[in-house]
């Protein structure tokens, strides 16, 4: 990928008792986002940006993705 140089950090806001939501137009990120992971073997994205933003989708799309990292290591390595 030949990404050089540090990131930039952007913004950071805590609000105590908000439900996050994901912001119009995210249907187009994931889209990227899913596209960038299938053309990059062996990156495997994660976290509540993908997937659905409680505790209960992090840790449900974390064994899935638990399940296809352990797949592709499987077959790339074994």
């Amino acid at each position: 990928m030949k990404i050089n140089g540090e990131p930039d950090f952007i913004k950071s806001a805590f609000w105590e008792k908000a439900i996050p939501q994901y912001n119009l137009g995210y249907i187009q990120t994931e889209t990227i986002l899913n596209d960038f992971e299938k053309a990059n073997k062996g990156i495997f994205l994660g976290g509540n940006y993908l997937g659905g933003i409680s505790v209960g989708d992090c840790i449900k799309n974390s064994e899935i993705n638990f399940k296809r990292i352990n797949k592709f290591v499987e077959e790339e390595f074994e």
